[in-house]
């Protein structure tokens, strides 16, 4: 054995690149991992090339401002997208301006066309001085209320009453009614008595009860990042559906709270799936519509060219998929109650019932509504127990409206957070009001207990109602005594700012009318029964009830008009117009009622303006003045509304509904009655020979662009549902 060392190789030994791949795995063959292996990384394709490379065909390195090649020939190098995006990104895009800028242009023609005199030589004005077509659109869209707020913030916006000017004296000087000792009250009525004290205060919360709702801003940075095109496949620019992400969460989602805001903008920006989804995201979209005043006629849900019918098309689409695949989502059980309410709008709430009924049994099978003790995530858990509550709230005040037994009988067995100590865990919406110094907090998680625990007996009301008629009968007196007992500790309850004192804000006031409407459906069958002191207590209530209803409709109007988009008021506005049109009937003038006459009145604008976002408010709308006493309705057509005469030689427009709704049914003891099933096989009887051809044209029209998504085949007869209504109104 030598001892010398070992002679070294003079050459250096020259190893591989180290490899970027993960290590490898006990899994790989020790043949594979012996030496590890260079992978040249792979070439970054350029999202769009520049014109100048396109025209000839050659690669492009997509530098900006100038590209590699154009830079070295000295060429103009000019790109038709932004940076970073795609040729289809670009044509969305530009296709959403494009639509925006229509929109703009539509909404300048019918101003120059319908406005008076005056608004129109301002605008000609602003035209001639250089103002660009979207300062213009949104200057009519918005309207004068935020052009005067933005010109005089200091100055109070109040609306004033279609006929009679002012309360009615019985009204306005009966102690026993609570709201008109509140803020509100002083804040409206008392500023049409005295306009010179209509300055806004020094605070903020002054704003809450001296402007109107719907002229604040959401404050909330993600909707500000939100890129609809990872959600949708509808062309539209990330603008508009900032905008209509705006709109749903000031307008709808204070009353309808079917899904956390917070943890769905988290994902809806974050690009997850957890608690966001395209069929939710689009079932959201399609319901903003109805509020986004961009669109004109903007009630037309069938008209393919509409955003609120690709919407829609897409979520119908996508639902269609989520049902073959199988999975049960939670984000799939939202999306249901989001197009329950939105095909409740338009007409077709029985269709919207078998979504809401699809909807409760996914959610039976992903046990929310039990304790949650298998779900281990504190996130999912909290998403579960919320959903949970949305569901079983939505559908026993749904089956309580429409007089259906509730799809679900027993609340979730997670209870609801204590409202004296809560703690955020529903959410919580700030919004701005033009000129404030600080957002302001809307207090939609509280709202939302103090809903779920009123639709609890709501629902409870509804299921028993309901087993009554099935058995024969009828709600007794004493069930109506139980019940109010409740509902008098439920509200006797509220916190401060729920109380009369204070309430002000949309969803706030929503919430006592609802209140009242619930008592007066209990107790009205029962005050006309004869004579006596149970009797004489019954009509106590329902008096104090109607009159307290009548207030809360005329402060909401004074205070916050009723042009925005509230898919829940027509329902009270019809209710309280039945009553007042029951009173004429049983009067020799009706006119000499002055007062009844301005609350139907009211009633009825109230249908028109939301008739411009609604559908089924225009139903309700040509139902109310059919049903009027002839000088009633003479008064209206001339001093009130515009709307009368748009249908008035084919009756109703109702033989395009596939509706449930007991628009007669004033007492909830009463069987429901079937006036919208019976209007539309009567309108269709009358209609269909005259309207044959053109019902033919639209059917085709409408079944060609169902490309955009296809009739869903959910389990129930979807083919029935005929959205033939070119021409309607």
């Amino acid at each position: 054995m030598s001892s010398h060392p070992p002679r070294q190789d003079r050459h250096r030994r020259i190893l591989p690149t180290p490899s970027e791949e993960p290590p490898l795995t006990t899994r790989t063959s020790a043949s594979s991992s012996e030496l590890p292996t260079t992978r040249r990384p792979p070439r970054r394709q350029a999202p769009a090339a520049c014109q100048e490379c396109r025209k000839q065909k050659t690669k492009c390195s997509a530098h900006r401002p100038q590209c590699l090649r154009c830079q070295r020939l000295s060429k103009e190098c000019v790109y038709d997208t932004a940076q970073l995006e795609t040729p289809r990104q670009s044509l969305r895009r530009k296709h959403g301006e494009l639509e925006l800028r229509n929109s703009n242009l539509e909404h300048l023609f019918g101003f120059l066309r319908d406005a008076p005199e005056a608004d129109v030589a301002g605008v000609l004005r602003r035209l001639r001085e250089g103002a660009d077509l979207d300062t213009l659109g949104a200057h009519i869209r918005d309207g004068d209320l935020l052009l005067q707020m933005a010109v005089r913030p200091d100055l109070v916006y109040t609306y004033t009453f279609p006929y009679a000017k002012h309360m009615p004296a019985a009204l306005a000087q009966d102690a026993s009614i609570p709201y008109t000792k509140s803020l509100l009250y002083q804040n409206t009525v008392g500023l049409l008595a005295r306009p010179q004290d209509a300055r806004l205060g020094d605070q903020d919360w002054h704003r809450v009860y001296r402007i109107p709702f719907h002229a604040v801003e959401l404050v909330d940075r993600r909707v500000e990042t939100i890129r609809g095109s990872t959600w949708t496949s509808i062309a539209v620019a990330d603008s508009v559906v900032r905008r209509l992400m705006g709109v749903y969460f000031i307008l709808q989602h204070p009353f309808y709270t079917f899904f956390d805001k917070d943890i769905f903008l988290e994902d809806l920006v974050s690009e997850r799936h957890r608690f966001c989804s395209p069929l939710l995201f689009n079932a959201v979209m399609a319901e903003a519509c109805h509020g986004y005043s961009a669109i004109s006629d903007r009630y037309r849900f069938w008209d393919p060219q509409k955003l609120t019918y690709q919407f829609l098309a897409e979520a119908r689409r996508l639902w269609e998929i989520e049902m073959q695949s199988g999975e049960d989502t939670i984000t799939t059980v939202q999306a249901a109650m989001i197009m329950c309410a939105g095909y409740s709008t338009t007409g077709l709430d029985q269709l919207g019932t078998e979504y809401l009924r699809q909807g409760a049994r996914m959610a039976e099978r992903l046990q929310i509504c039990g304790s949650l003790d298998h779900v281990r995530n504190p996130l999912r858990r909290r998403v579960y127990g919320m959903t949970a509550w949305a569901l079983f709230g939505y559908q026993g005040m749904f089956a309580f409206h429409m007089w259906q037994p509730p799809v679900l009988t027993t609340p979730p067995a997670v209870p609801l957070a204590d409202i004296k100590a809560y703690n955020g865990e529903y959410g919580e919406i700030w919004v701005r009001y033009p000129s404030a110094q600080m957002p302001t907090s809307v207090q939609s998680g509280e709202t939302f207990i103090i809903f779920s625990q009123l639709r609890i007996i709501m629902a409870q009301i509804a299921d028993l109602a309901a087993r009554k008629r099935a058995q024969g009968t009828k709600l007794t007196a004493d069930d109506a005594a139980v019940f109010r007992t409740r509902l008098v500790a439920w509200f006797n309850s509220l916190p401060a700012f729920l109380s009369p004192d204070y309430i002000a804000l949309p969803a706030h006031l929503k919430i006592h009318m609802q209140y009242h409407n619930v008592m007066l459906s209990l107790f009205d069958s029962f005050a006309d029964q004869g004579s006596g002191s149970p009797v004489a207590a019954y009509r106590e209530i329902c008096a104090h009830s109607r009159q307290c209803l009548d207030v809360l409709v005329r402060l909401y109007y004074l205070r916050h008009g009723f042009e925005s988009w509230n898919d829940s008021l027509p329902t009270w506005l019809l209710y309280l117009a039945q009553l007042c049109i029951r009173d004429l009937a049983r009067a020799d003038d009706p006119l000499a009622d002055e007062a009844t006459v301005s609350t139907l009145m009211l009633c009825a604008k109230g249908l028109q303006d939301q008739g411009r976002s609604l559908y089924i408010a225009r139903v309700f709308f040509h139902i109310l003045r059919r049903e009027m006493p002839p000088a009633v309705a003479e008064v209206l057509d001339r001093d009130v509304t515009d709307m009368a005469d748009e249908r008035s030689n084919t009756g109703t427009g109702a033989h395009h509904l596939r509706a449930s709704w007991p628009v007669q049914t004033i007492s909830i003891s009463d069987e429901p009655d079937r006036l919208l099933e019976r209007l539309s096989l009567e309108d269709r009887r009358t209609e269909e020979p005259e309207d044959q051809s053109e019902a033919a044209a639209t059917s085709s029209d409408y079944e060609s662009t169902m490309e955009l998504g296809s009739e869903p085949s959910v389990g129930f007869a979807s083919r029935d549902v005929r959205w033939t209504c070119e021409g309607i109104y």
